[in-house]
């Protein structure tokens, strides 16, 4: 038998039959993350640092030309990942390969 938080009387039941009626369920989420600029600031000639928030957990892919790729216009995905070589975050980790978080999500 377990004290809810703050709670000064047991609720009668065990633990173990509460842990047996807990179900996992997911549902599909087709809603795209919303992104938001932050902040910016060029660290060198060569570099600029990037604060993003996002609403949900994303995948963030970045990349920047001195100008437009010619395939640029048909095939904008494909461009922007060939470049994730040339990103990164602040420890180092390619775009792409990282997951960026919404702090609502983590507690």
């Amino acid at each position: 038998d377990n004290l809810c938080f703050g709670c000064k009387y047991t609720n009668g039941v065990a633990y173990s039959n509460v842990v047996l009626t807990k179900k996992a369920v997911r549902t599909l989420d087709t809603t795209p993350p919303a992104i938001r600029f932050v902040w910016a600031e060029s660290t060198s000639r060569s570099k600029i640092f990037i604060i993003l928030q996002v609403d949900e957990g994303a995948k963030v892919w970045c990349a920047a030309w001195t100008s437009l790729p010619a395939s640029m216009s048909t095939n904008f995905e494909a461009e922007i990942k060939g470049f994730s070589s040339k990103c990164q975050d602040e420890k180092g980790r390619a775009c792409g390969t990282f997951w960026v978080y919404d702090l609502d999500d983590i507690e």
